[in-house]
């Protein structure tokens, strides 16, 4: 009902929009916040994660855009979120041996960032820790290692080198020990020294460590575990039956030597009287397999028996001495014996 004149103006804005941009713990977004934009307009997000951390996902409207540092929206015409998540960094530690010890922990150790880890080198008995390289870098033979406030992958290595042990040998005048001198032996190994007495001297005394072992003409240390000394002394002999020795005080069926043997080895008895001698070989059964002597009537002195093992196969054997005293009281005595073939 128009009854009068008029004007009509009508004005206009741009739409608005917003982006609300957040991010969790150990890291930040740029820019933070409520972020207004005009319609079509465009905004890029820096995703900043701090040290010893990284971006995990970026989620934009509710879905995951990924692992990214940086994302842009374009053409902007709608409100948006952006949300930032982190994750800590985890490195790895290998760790390995060879053989004849260990270490512990073993394999991939994951750590986090920053985090501290202690390696424990343990040799096996025998066996001492011979180089331990971390990063392929030699760091000594130590038996533990830390890593401190690690920040990267690294390597521990550990290897191991059998003990040695050293004999020192000797002799007094009139012989010879062989060897002599500083002998090296690893652990668990065994040494056979044998004397040398010059023409007309027999072996006195063999010393270990100081302490009187015996006067045979070998001497075998076993299962060496530590450092030891040896030395023998000699003296004058006399003649019995032709052969150099004195007569000794008590009965004895010594070792025989070599042991292990192959095919002959020697055994030695000591008859301090005449005496009816009986000496015989079996097997692990108690098998009877050869006989050296039957009751044979021998003088006083050393005897001397070699057995010949040519038609004995390998294996363990048993040497067994009876020997008839003048006071009707046999002595027996049974010994082991390694043949080797």
């Amino acid at each position: 009902n128009v009854t009068a004149n008029h004007t009509i103006h009508a004005v206009f804005a741009i739409d608005a929009f917003t982006i609300t941009a957040t991010a969790g713990s150990n890291g930040s977004i740029s820019p933070s916040g409520t972020v207004n934009l005009n319609y079509g307009s465009n905004q890029t997000f820096t995703i900043t994660p701090n040290t010893g951390y990284h971006v995990d996902s970026v989620y934009v409207d509710g879905s995951s855009a990924g692992a990214v540092t940086s994302y842009p929206f374009t053409n902007v015409t709608a409100n948006h979120t952006i949300h930032a998540v982190f994750a800590i960094d985890a490195f790895t530690i290998t760790a390995s041996a060879g053989s004849n010890g260990s270490i512990s922990p073993s394999g991939t150790v994951n750590l986090n960032y920053g985090s501290n880890q202690t390696f424990t080198i343990t040799p096996n008995t025998g066996y001492h820790v011979d180089s331990v390289y971390v990063d392929g870098s030699n760091a000594g033979a130590v038996t533990s290692y830390p890593f401190t406030n690690v920040t990267a992958n690294h390597t521990i290595h550990a290897t191991f080198a059998i003990n040695v042990f050293t004999i020192t040998a000797s002799a007094g005048n009139h012989g010879s020990i062989t060897p002599n001198g500083i002998v090296n032996v690893n652990y668990a190994d065994s040494v056979i020294f044998i004397m040398h007495p010059d023409a007309g001297y027999r072996v006195d005394s063999i010393f270990v460590d100081g302490i009187y072992v015996g006067s045979d003409s070998v001497w075998i240390l076993r299962d060496v575990a530590s450092n030891h000394a040896i030395h023998t002394t000699f003296k004058l002999a006399v003649s019995v039956d032709d052969t150099i020795y004195e007569i000794p005080k008590d009965y004895a069926l010594k070792q025989n030597y070599p042991n292990p043997f192959n095919p002959t080895t020697t055994i030695r008895i000591d008859l301090p009287e005449q005496s009816v001698v009986t000496l015989k070989i079996y097997n692990v059964l108690g098998r009877e397999i050869k006989t050296l002597i039957d009751r044979e009537t021998i003088s006083a002195g050393v005897l001397e028996v070699t057995l010949d093992a040519s038609q004995i196969s390998s294996g363990l054997y048993f040497y067994r001495l009876i020997a008839e005293k003048s006071d009707g009281k046999p002595f027996e005595s049974t010994k082991k014996m390694m043949l080797v073939k």
